[in-house]
């Protein structure tokens, strides 16, 4: 209310009182110093336009020239309440008669003295005395207080509602970001179980792959180390020069002989095992397969999966004892590394014993048993003497020196014969064995073929070289397959690793996608919230106002009651800028001030939202997603066997089918549907080419697709509340209203989801989510997903998605 007088101007709307050390705030309302002080320490806001007021920011300085204004007003006012008698006679007479203002002219609402009363201006007018007139106008004020008092009241509860609606909003906002937290973290904690499992089963792989390659690698080297030792063996018989020697160390039943026949495995034989690791459809698929494992972590009643590995660790399994047994000493007491007796002979864990320094040099390269593989671990292996080995090595190195020392002494009585004590000069070829002239003749002998040792020696020894050659190319045969094996190995463990960072970084790409939605539909929330929050701080500041100034009203309806004087009330009351003014600005009743109720809410993604995500996630792994069951009495619709599909029959074909009875519960994509009617069927005004979900819908919240396909013209929805597409657009219908959608673009699947709750349905394009159009509707429940198809000559159906 704008007032002419400089003391309605100049007076706190807190204190009511002409202003004290005047302050401005930033939003241009001024106030005592004191008294936005005391009112900013409970709220930080302008008292008068609800602002809001940051003490820091604001610096409560004083208006000087407010000040001087107001002290100068006070003076005024002080000046004339001390002077008020004498001031106020002239007030009272009449300024054209000179005589006292006696009577009131109701008319006119002002002050008249006797003469005017029958003067012309007053003609007609109704009059009151002063006193009379004053107590009249009072009656009017108390009930008029009685109204601002009431209606302070109502803003009061009307503002405490409203604070409480934006409390609400705030504490809905929290909660469902913990919702939304929560929900998503399921979904993460699935996939980094999920990618722990499939990861522990390639790990399996691999290990399993890799100990078979190992076996095969293991025998290689033993048949490699067998040959080794074979080829020495040769060596050493073709560098014995003395013929009778070399055929004595031919014939002895531990020698090269023995070591020759025993050669019979090829190298090409041995078999290599190539790599093979896979992890089947988790290689080329995996991200799909995973997008559907999902769905069961965000049904009602998700099922626990549970992984069984049926795989036995083989490297536990023990090498065999040795490879080739030998019966001599030396054979056993051989290295397998430098192919001589054992120097400071150890033995690892695995029971194998090596020379010191050969298994040391062997274990600076490779960490395994050079005959077995096994796996050793140089700290953990102590590389102890074995003094038993060491001792009976010890004793066949000397006895192996007696004998060359003693070669030629000790060689007198072998070379003649212990029948005949004749020299042994000829080799039998047929028993392999030296014999004297005399023996050739005998009856032992009879038929034998013979040569003499010399010529024996040299035959033999050039058998010994081309089986030398055999050898040495098998030696390097096997080689080639050991290091082929090895490759193979390498290559498992590459493909193994390569598979392990192919499966970190797909599932890296599934959590990357959910931290993005979670981070928009929480920013999403957000924004709703501050939208809604916006509306109702509005609507409290406009409480807040209207508040405010009926509590300025009163205050100066209780100020103008306080008045004794009839003569001084009736002044104040004539005068343009007071209590009449106030009292016809009382318009707005509090019961008509708007309360915005919290109306907070994201849809689809409170009620589904990991459903939803689910969804939107199989954009990012582009992969192809695959339950309403229709029932049709129309003669010109036919439904599937399996419930799916509905389409028009032919006009030659006028038959339908029957279907048994339907009790089962159907899951929308996960999830079970809440508040499925199981009442008597309802009966549904029956349409050409119509059909109704088997299952009917009370309560709850639900969704459902349909593959529209190439179909030019349906309707889907529930009955009277759909969809329709006509070939060219497409158009929302209900009882009450028709109209075209802003929808571009060509629907092959349509989303549709049912809030029972809201009674809102909502179309969607189901390839991408995207909201087409959401209605209200007005049936009562149960209700049914309706099917329609307008053009009866259309053979295509309409199909209900399952996945």
């Amino acid at each position: 209310m704008a007032s002419s007088s400089y003391s309605e101007d100049l007076t706190c709307c807190v204190c009511l009182s002409l202003f004290t050390e005047p302050v401005t705030l930033l939003c241009g309302h001024s106030f005592c110093r004191e008294c936005i002080t005391t009112f900013l320490s409970s709220q930080q806001c302008c008292p008068q336009c609800r602002s809001e007021v940051y003490m820091e920011k604001t610096p409560l300085t004083t208006n000087h020239a407010l000040k001087s204004v107001a002290e100068r007003t006070k003076e005024i006012e002080r000046i004339k309440k001390e002077s008020g008698t004498d001031s106020q006679v002239n007030e009272w007479l009449c300024s054209e008669h000179e005589e006292k203002l006696k009577l009131f002219c109701v008319t006119d609402q002002q002050f008249v003295c006797l003469i005017c009363r029958d003067g012309e201006k007053h003609e007609g007018h109704k009059f009151k005395p002063v006193k009379e007139a004053a107590e009249s106008l009072k009656k009017g004020f108390q009930v008029f207080l009685q109204t601002v008092s009431a209606e302070i009241s109502a803003a009061e509860k009307r503002a405490k509602t409203q604070n409480e609606e934006i409390t609400k909003t705030k504490e809905k906002s929290q909660k469902l970001m913990s919702q939304i937290s929560r929900q998503f973290q399921e979904m993460h904690k699935f996939l980094s179980k999920r990618e722990a499992e499939i990861k522990n089963e390639l790990k399996l792989k691999e290990n399993e792959e890799v100990e078979k390659m190992n076996k095969s690698a293991n025998k290689i080297k033993r048949v490699l180390s067998s040959n080794k030792k074979i080829e020495e063996k040769v060596k050493s018989a073709l560098e014995i020069t003395n013929s009778e020697r070399f055929l004595k160390m031919y014939t002895k039943e531990n020698s090269v002989v023995k070591t020759k026949t025993y050669f019979q495995q090829k190298a090409e034989k041995l078999p290599v095992i190539n790599s093979c690791l896979s992890m089947g459809v988790y290689e080329s698929h995996l991200q799909f397969f995973v997008w559907k494992e999902m769905l069961q972590v965000i049904q009602p009643k998700p099922e626990q999966l549970k992984l069984q590995f049926d795989s036995t660790d083989s490297r536990s399994a023990s090498s065999s004892k040795g490879t080739m047994a030998s019966s001599s000493y030396s054979e056993d007491l051989t290295c397998s590394v430098c192919l001589s007796l054992f120097t400071e002979p150890v033995t690892l864990l695995c029971g194998h014993s090596f020379c010191r320094e050969c298994i040391t040099t062997s274990l600076s390269s490779q960490q395994c048993c050079p005959q077995c593989r096994s796996e050793v671990y140089m700290e953990k292996t102590p590389l102890t003497t074995n003094h038993a080995l060491k001792s009976v090595a010890e004793r066949t190195k000397e006895i192996e020196r007696i004998k060359k020392e003693s070669g030629t002494d000790s060689l007198v009585n072998e070379w003649l014969c212990p029948e005949h004590e004749e020299k042994l000069k000829l080799f039998c070829v047929t028993d392999q064995q030296f014999v004297c002239l005399i023996c050739r003749d005998g009856e032992k002998h009879e038929g034998h073929k013979f040569k003499p040792v010399k010529e024996a020696a040299e035959s033999l020894k050039k058998e010994f070289q081309a089986f030398l050659q055999t050898v040495s190319a098998e030696i390097s045969a096997a080689e080639k397959r050991a290091k082929t094996q090895n490759e193979e190995i390498t290559k498992t463990k590459e493909k193994s690793q390569k598979l392990m960072s192919q499966i970190s970084s797909q599932f890296q790409e599934m959590h990357k996608f959910l931290s993005k939605r979670e981070a928009e539909i929480k920013n999403e929330l957000k924004l709703k919230e501050n939208e809604e929050v916006e509306k109702m701080n509005k609507s409290a500041n406009e409480i807040e106002i209207v508040l405010s100034d009926n509590k300025k009203v009163e205050e100066k309806v209780k100020s103008a009651l306080e008045i004794t004087n009839s003569e001084r009330f009736l002044r104040m009351y004539t005068e343009g800028d007071s209590v009449l003014k106030t009292k016809s600005s009382i318009q707005e009743k509090a019961q008509k001030l708007p309360v915005i109720n919290s109306c907070l809410s994201m849809g689809v993604y409170e009620s589904h939202l990991q459903f939803f995500v689910w969804k939107e996630m199989l954009q990012v792994i582009k992969s192809k997603p695959e339950q309403l069951s229709l029932s049709s009495k129309s003669p010109d619709g036919i439904v599937s066997n399996d419930g799916r599909s509905f389409r028009s029959a032919c006009q030659q074909c006028k038959t339908y089918q029957t279907y048994p009875s339907y009790s089962k519960n159907i899951y929308f994509y996960g999830f079970q549907m809440q508040g499925v009617y199981n009442g008597p069927p309802i009966q549904y005004n029956t349409q050409p080419s119509a059909a109704f979900s088997k299952d009917q819908f009370t309560t709850g919240q639900h969704y459902w697709e349909v593959d529209v396909g190439l179909m030019n013209s349906w309707q889907l929805g529930l009955q009277n509340n759909l969809m329709r597409y006509n070939g060219r657009r497409y158009t929302i219908s209900t009882n009450k209203v028709k109209k075209n959608t802003k929808f571009k673009g060509n629907i092959k699947k349509l989303g549709i989801y049912l809030n029972c709750f809201t009674k809102e349905l909502s179309f969607y394009d189901a390839d991408n989510m995207k909201l087409i159009e959401t209605i209200t509707y007005q049936l009562s429940e149960p209700v049914a997903a309706y099917f329609h198809i307008e053009n009866t000559e259309d053979q295509f159906p309409l199909t209900v998605c399952w996945y």
